[in-house]
């Protein structure tokens, strides 16, 4: 890709990354290549800290119930699970 736009291949990769924001000639190159793009503003996004304190609990907890159920049940959850998780 990098060879077909002339965009650096360090570029293309800081792009798909979020860290660095192409500009109107660098997306044109892109979506020359690509089609229609749609480009993901993400300048005012905080994201939110994570605690991962209260999801292991929650796993564990999940793990506990999964040891209690019958095999029929617990193939239900898995299937659940997988479904959801995939």
């Amino acid at each position: 890709m990098s060879e077909l736009t002339g965009i650096s291949q360090s570029n293309l990769s800081a792009i798909e990354n979020g860290k660095y924001k192409p500009n109107k000639s660098t997306r044109e190159k892109i979506e020359k290549l690509l089609g229609k793009v749609d480009w993901i503003e993400t300048e005012n996004i905080t994201l939110k800290k994570t605690n991962y304190f209260k999801a292991e609990r929650l796993l564990k907890r999940t793990v506990e119930l999964t040891l209690t159920m019958e095999d029929e049940q617990r193939n239900e959850f898995k299937r659940l699970v997988v479904k959801y998780f995939k």
